[in-house]
């Protein structure tokens, strides 16, 4: 009951942020906090099923044949399917499309210098720019949100056949939108706070009634490079007191979970990672290596998190 308590206040708190801060009309606070309390459970999100239709090979984006129908699966078993990578060819084309004048802030916390290297940024700056003047004042994480409107070679990779009958077929609905975020992670000594406002600590996604993310390593991710980690099955069954929307660290996650569940992932420069982030999951802290990835958002509706910019297929 403590459990249950401490999520209905934590729900009417993101609702009551929203509207100090003037974030949608009464109707959306409501969706808002329909989303947060009853989309918490799984048994009510998984209420609705994929529905997975003809098979679809795509052949000319990956580096080796990839059929979505094998994707869905992995996804409705495991919460993610992973590989596979992009194509060179196609990798660059998304790189070179990211530039700072397609795209906008979403830092999260207090990080220092974030005003001098805001200021430091020009329009024209692209991903191997925002990368080093992000090491030179010292940022920990950057946080940029994609316009897809904007970035149209990000946007018709997104909106490639491949894509769009995965997401249709996992939300059993034509009716869904399409976000774009960068993330660039430093190795930094940063303290336990910032670590939790970077998304490195466990935590899981609550944005929409159903959505999956693809991240997409930008640069060759090792060990030391801080890679993304996932508790595998857990974005269809937590323990209890995981419902509730805070971080969790990794010592909890380990004592409730099985061992062989929690998949790290390593990969080059291509490698993706389609994952249903209602599933416990987080990025390691870098510690010799910079990581940067390019996150695709698709979820039902345009969602409860307020981007800027999203497209619909």
């Amino acid at each position: 009951m403590k459990t249950f308590i401490k999520h209905f206040i934590n729900s009417i708190s993101v609702c009551i942020d929203l509207k100090r801060r003037k974030k949608g009309n009464y109707f959306f606070l409501i969706n808002v906090l329909f989303i947060r309390f009853f989309y918490a459970f799984p048994w009510i999100r998984n209420l609705r099923k994929p529905l997975i239709k003809k098979d679809f090979i795509e052949k000319k984006l990956f580096n080796k044949k990839i059929s979505t129908n094998n994707v869905l699966q992995n996804m409705i078993l495991k919460g993610h399917n992973s590989n596979f990578k992009l194509k060179k060819s196609h990798l660059e084309i998304l790189k070179k499309d990211i530039k700072f004048k397609k795209t906008t802030f979403a830092f999260k916390g207090n990080k220092k210098n974030i005003e001098k290297f805001s200021n430091s940024l020009k329009p024209d700056d692209n991903l191997n720019h925002i990368t080093s003047k992000s090491k030179k004042f010292e940022i920990s994480h950057v946080g940029l949100e994609v316009d897809l409107n904007k970035a149209k070679k990000i946007k018709q990779f997104a909106c490639s056949k491949f894509f769009i009958k995965i997401a249709k077929s996992y939300f059993n609905t034509s009716n869904f939108t399409i976000s774009g975020q960068c993330y660039i992670s430093n190795p930094f000594k940063i303290n336990e706070q910032e670590k939790k406002d970077n998304a490195q600590y466990f935590h899981y996604d609550l944005e929409f009634k159903k959505f999956f993310k693809v991240f997409i390593y930008l640069n060759e991710v090792s060990k030391y490079g801080g890679p993304h980690v996932f508790v595998e099955n857990s974005h269809n069954k937590k323990i209890y007191e995981h419902i509730l929307a805070q971080r969790i660290d990794e010592k909890q996650v380990k004592n409730n979970y099985k061992k062989n569940s929690i998949k790290k992932f390593y990969g080059p420069e291509g490698h993706i990672i389609l994952e249903d982030t209602f599933g416990l999951h987080k990025g390691e802290v870098p510690t010799i290596n910079t990581r940067s990835m390019l996150i695709l958002i698709y979820g039902i509706n345009q969602g409860i998190k307020d981007y800027n910019f999203f497209t619909k297929p």
